[in-house]
């Protein structure tokens, strides 16, 4: 029997596939009356289950009125934890059964960069050839802190430009990219070929996130320096980010690639940050005690190699 064990104050008890499988049937077909053809059970036993379920929560997962019911609060939390739990395993027991083949698996990966991954498709055909178990799936959801998602097992593999230090996690190193600040061509720093770190502390910065703390700019560079801009707005879509740099309402901080046409046409300049330019090393990451890593090594590999002499990602 499957277990799912909660030690919150919530539910201090056991929760089996049986209970979350009764829970969303009767959900979805609105009855005990409907779910007794889904389940193949009597109305009885499944009266008997909810009942005990119930007890055993010391909560009510579904309002009665007559025959119908539907889900309480409670209720709907259960069904939203279980829809996936058993989405996945009838998706095992469908690749069981067709021929015993090996069952799928996900590598969930997330990068820190907010703009487009036009590698992704080229390293995707090529893990798929010689992966084919394996669904590359980004969850963009971890972008901003993809280690501290790695760490909560949201996520298998980060792509990160962060410094590491935990002896928990493996490095593969990738590849490097310069950052850049972006400006309107009437903006103070439009003539200057290079910027200072201090002379940040005078601007708004336009950054991907309005938390200063979740910027890597500004937790990595800025903050160790003593600096911190007037004021920091998050503006998630690179295009968007840099129309606002045009209108000369703040100074983006961004990869120099990710400018391209738009300095050339002179409506943007990108102006060097540093005397030496500031420069990203970006690297992949993954928890020491993975149970598969060598499907996170194949994929970093992959990631490395396939950059060729340029050693520059387009993240």
């Amino acid at each position: 029997m499957h277990h799912i064990n909660s030690s919150t104050g919530h539910f201090p008890v056991d929760i089996d596939i049986r209970d979350l499988r009764l829970i969303v049937t009767v959900a979805q077909t609105g009855s005990l009356t409907n779910a007794v053809h889904v389940l193949h059970l009597t109305q009885s036993t499944l009266s008997h289950h909810l009942a005990e379920l119930e007890n055993r929560i010391n909560k009510p997962l579904f309002y009665r009125s007559g025959r119908h019911l539907k889900l309480t609060p409670v209720g709907d939390r259960f069904r939203i934890a279980a829809e996936p739990i058993l989405e996945r395993m009838n998706l095992m027991r469908h690749e069981l059964a067709n021929g015993g083949s090996e069952a799928r698996a996900e590598l969930r990966f997330a990068t820190e960069c907010y703009t487009t991954y036009p590698w992704f498709g080229r390293i995707a055909r090529e893990f798929k050839a010689k992966c084919p178990n394996v669904e590359l799936k980004l969850i963009t959801e971890a972008t901003a802190r993809p280690l501290i998602e790695l760490e909560r097992g949201s996520i298998d593999i980060a792509i990160t430009s962060s410094r590491i230090r935990d002896k928990k996690l493996c490095v593969q190193e990738l590849f490097s990219d310069e950052l850049v600040a972006v400006v309107a061509k009437d903006h103070p720093w439009s003539e200057a070929k290079e910027i200072a770190i201090k002379e940040f502390r005078h601007i708004h910065l336009l950054a991907y996130s309005a938390n200063p703390m979740d910027s890597d700019f500004v937790r990595e560079i800025l903050l160790p320096a003593g600096v911190l801009p007037l004021k920091v707005s998050g503006i998630q879509l690179t295009e968007a980010l840099l129309e606002f740099a045009r209108a000369c309402l703040g100074v983006a901080v961004v990869a120099k690639w990710t400018v391209g046409n738009l300095s050339k046409s002179g409506e943007l300049v990108a102006i060097r940050i540093g005397q030496n330019g500031l420069h990203r090393n970006w690297k992949a990451v993954w928890m020491r005690n993975h149970p598969r890593p060598e499907i996170l090594v194949t994929f970093a590999k992959m990631l490395s190699f396939g950059q060729g002499s340029r050693k520059k990602i387009k993240v």
